[in-house]
């Protein structure tokens, strides 16, 4: 029997387990274990003395080698019993006394200074046998945010990371103690802050229980404006509202950031939600300055963020720069800009357009007119928002410099056209939340509104690029949250106006023509109860319009048991029909209930101070509504408008070439709109003076400028005005479809 116990560092031990076996048919007796060698360096741990063994008992020897010098080592134990054929039985054993390992730690302090956030130190043998070790912090310093690896054997390269952001004062240090079985040793970690530190808004939630790993590649040429990022520029993730969720530093070498979820035990957003798209913003402490446009391809992974994601760029450029696209309606429209443009003229901002441009107001009322050479407005402003009356449909591309989303914004009291900053959409509440002690109506292009004090809210998001009307009862300063930055590939911004239309979406039986560029607001709020003269209340579905005093409806809503509020257009100066309200008019109301199909008219009753006529940027409030059941004004089953008046439905319907619409009129002055599913007009049919008859027209599927129109749903609408004196007028709309 042998057995070579391999090299064994001096001063440690090996031991070897033997098992002494009768396997014969009598007692086997051992009488004594002996051994003959070095034997200082072996030595019997158990199993010696004298002792019988059954037939099929066993008895283990453990035999421990533990060298004092090094060099090669032997022994011969001897196990003496009654067996006939082996006593003594000799067991050979050899060893080598190998030398101690030894640590060695290279460097012993890492100085991170205040622009580097990862640094690496050697652990090495300098001994012989295996180096076992362990790094750690101590004591604990939340800014070593890694230490890879933390255990090992032999020699290995132990990376260090770090982050300034958990740092409490000005500069700190740490330790790092290396343990092993070949010595300790201590690295010293020393490191201070920026000169310049990063905002508050960079401000991140780490170990939330999910993240994110997204890789920037030297290969992905990092850049503002074709120059390098420098060492030390702060690369940061970003919700789409604006929460920062995790940076690392440029250190022109492949880096990796950590980018964190929502952790879902906390009541508070502190992390990213599955799906929402990353954004990313750089920051350079030394210049104070931050860029907020990057455009980013990736190699690997969406851009969204997903638990474990795993993405890598393939494209990282930034830019001074970004290029918003403004897609401007015919008609009417309420715009702002995020951007403060190269040349700010507004001559030359809107030059691109301006064959298509009519009219440029600002908040002021200061215009510019191409047409006649007028620009009182100069310079084009950010913190402001316009109206512009188009033509003609126009997209208008602006370049600038990307403009912080919380300026300041000073405002007086009483009306302002505001601009809207953030380049992500916010819910109104959330957006005005600087100005709400003070905000008593805001309202966007559409007519639609937001008036806290009654719980109205028809906007839902305000939208970049979109320009909105306030009133505030006392001046005060408007701070946007701040947001995230441009998402993704985004190149540009496309921001899409309100188009004036036949306002079917809000409303089934009553229409009008909506974003005439002037408009007032009537509030009905549930506490006054609307009813009818017989003393039961609207029904949710029943609708309420306000209308001129010759008959033609200018605002409705549809009554859904909560508190409304109706929008009533004013004359649009730019069109020769009149298709709203001219000041000082007289408010008229009325009700459709639907489940009569019937109007009556409604006798109101408002809050001091409320105006009952129409007034431009008007806010009444109503304390009383009551329908008047005795005295219908339309019944559109029974006949109640004249008898002589009808519209039919146009045949063929669907057409394709060209199509007939006929009608009934008593003594008219008659006018036909063609619009499209949008609401956008499309052309006037005008039918001048008409006796009482039938009559009818043609439709050849063309529009004002002579164009074939596209397949798709329109919608027609007659509007009459009778000639006996009485002032009164009539609408009706039928829809029908072109087929090509």
């Amino acid at each position: 029997e042998s057995w070579d116990y391999g090299s064994v560092t001096v001063g440690s031990y090996s031991d070897k387990t033997f098992v002494v076996r009768n396997s014969g048919s009598a007692n086997l007796t051992v009488s004594s274990i002996t051994v003959t060698g070095d034997v200082n360096h072996f030595s019997v741990q158990s199993g010696d003395g004298s002792y019988t063994l059954a037939p099929g008992e066993t008895r283990n020897v453990v035999i421990r080698f533990n060298p004092t010098s090094l060099g090669s080592k032997s022994l011969t134990a001897k196990i003496y019993s009654n067996d006939p054929d082996e006593n003594p039985l000799n067991i050979n054993l050899t060893g080598e006394g190998g030398a101690a390992p030894v640590l060695n730690v290279t460097p012993i302090t890492l100085n991170f200074g205040s622009s580097s956030t990862s640094l690496t130190f050697q652990v090495s043998n300098t001994g012989g046998g295996t180096l076992t070790w362990d790094a750690a912090e101590n004591p604990d310093k939340g800014w070593i945010t890694s230490i890879s690896p933390a255990s090992g054997t032999g020699d290995k390269t132990i990376t260090v990371q770090v982050d300034r952001s958990q740092m409490s004062g000005s500069s700190d240090s740490g330790i790092i103690a290396v343990t092993s079985n070949g010595g300790n040793q201590n690295v010293i970690i020393n490191i201070s802050k920026e000169e310049g530190s990063l905002p508050d808004t960079w401000d991140f939630t780490s170990n939330t229980g999910n993240s994110a790993t997204v890789v920037l590649p030297t290969t992905a040429n990092p850049n503002i404006d074709g120059t390098p990022l420098v060492t030390g520029d702060y690369i940061g993730a970003f919700t789409p509202a604006g929460l920062c969720c995790g940076y690392a530093q440029w250190q022109e070498q492949n880096i990796s950031i950590s980018v964190w979820g929502d952790n879902d035990q906390t009541p508070a957003t502190d992390g990213f939600q599955g799906g929402e798209q990353i954004s990313y913003r750089v920051y350079r402490t030394s210049e104070q300055k931050e860029w907020t446009f990057v455009t980013v391809e990736y190699s690997q992974g969406t851009g969204n963020y997903s638990t474990n994601g795993f993405m890598v760029f393939s494209r990282f450029d930034v830019s001074e720069t970004k290029t918003i696209t403004l897609n401007l309606a015919q008609g009417w429209n309420m715009f702002s800009i995020n951007v403060n443009p190269d040349d700010p003229d507004i001559e030359t901002v809107m030059s691109p357009i301006v064959s298509k441009l009519v009219i440029v107001k600002n908040g002021s009322g200061q215009t510019y007119i191409p047409a006649y050479q007028i620009n009182n407005i100069g310079d084009i402003n950010y913190k402001e928002a316009y109206q512009a009356y188009l033509n003609q449909a126009a997209a208008l591309d602006i370049t600038g410099q990307p403009v912080d989303a919380s300026t300041a914004i000073s405002l007086s009291s009483g009306w302002s056209i505001i601009t809207y900053l953030p380049t992500v959409s916010l819910d109104v509440a959330t957006a005005l939340a600087s100005i709400s002690s003070k905000l008593v109506i805001a309202k966007n292009n559409n007519g639609q509104t937001y008036i806290p004090q009654y719980g109205i809210n028809n906007i839902g998001q305000m939208q970049p690029g979109q320009g909105y009307q306030v009133y505030l009862n006392s001046a005060g300063t408007l701070v946007y949250p701040q947001t995230g930055g441009t998402p993704g590939t985004q190149e540009k911004d496309e921001i899409n106006q309100g188009l004036k239309r036949l306002d079917k979406t809000l409303t089934d039986h009553f229409q009008f023509t909506s974003n005439t560029g002037e408009n007032a607001t009537v509030v009905i709020t549930t506490d006054i109860a609307p009813k009818y003269s017989d003393g039961t209340s609207l029904m949710s579905g029943d609708e309420i319009g306000v209308f001129t005093s010759g008959g033609l409806c200018c605002g409705a809503v549809v009554w859904k048991d909560s508190s409304a509020a109706i929008t009533v257009w004013g004359d649009d100066s730019q069109t020769n029909e009149t298709d709203g309200f001219t000041s000082d008019d007289t408010l008229h109301f009325r009700v459709w209930k639907k489940s009569a199909d019937i109007e009556y008219p409604a006798e109101v009753e408002y809050q001091a101070g409320s105006p009952a006529v129409y007034k431009t940027n008007g806010f009444s409030v109503l304390t009383s509504l009551i329908a008047d059941l005795t005295s219908d004004v339309i019944d559109w089953n029974e006949g109640k408008i004249p008898s002589n008046f009808k519209l039919y439905q146009n045949y063929p319907n669907p057409f394709n070439m060209e199509t007939t619409i006929e009608y009934q009129v008593p003594a008219s002055d008659v006018m036909c709109y063609i619009y499209d599913s949008r609401g956008h007009e499309v052309l006037n049919l005008s039918q001048g003076i008409k006796s009482a008859g039938n009559h009818k027209l043609v439709w050849n599927g063309h529009n004002s400028v002579g164009e074939s129109v596209a397949s798709g749903i329109y919608f027609y609408q007659l509007r009459v005005r009778l000639q006996d004196g009485s002032g009164q007028s009539y609408t009706d709309v039928r829809k029908m479809i072109i087929m090509k």
